[in-house]
């Protein structure tokens, strides 16, 4: 019987993963940290990479089916992506959202494709373990 309930449980974790559901609240924030990152990076003109702390689920909703693969191996292809423009069709931003005037009217805009990395960082420790005494 615990067999059964540990498969059932991947299974939903596996559902979970393949089509997640975050809240508006985590997809607004995401978007917000996105086109700010975005906007920051056109007036500042660097070429560097930029990095954005993204909530994989977040990620994988906005961007699931999208892009190209930049590798071939398959650890490599679920982590590198090349995404166009008209991948962010899930995203919510302004019209010309990729563009952004100077104070003497030239334009800098957004060379696609951009290239998304994800990786995982270590995150503070959110949940204890106790012994409760019976």
């Amino acid at each position: 019987m615990q067999d059964k309930f540990n498969c059932l449980n991947l299974f939903v974790l596996f559902g979970t993963y393949l089509n997640p559901k975050p809240s508006q609240e985590s997809i607004s924030s995401a978007l917000n940290a996105l086109h700010a990152a975005v906007l920051e990076n056109l007036s500042s003109k660097s070429v560097s990479a930029t990095i954005i702390p993204f909530r994989h689920d977040v990620f994988h909703y906005l961007f699931k089916g999208k892009g190209k693969n930049k590798y071939k191996t398959f650890i490599e292809k679920t982590i590198n992506l090349l995404l166009e423009k008209q991948d962010f069709s899930r995203c919510t931003f302004p019209y010309d959202w990729n563009k952004l005037l100077d104070s003497l009217g030239d334009e800098g805009k957004v060379d696609f494709p951009i290239e998304a990395c994800l990786f995982i960082l270590r995150s503070p420790k959110k949940h204890t373990v106790s012994k409760e005494k019976q």
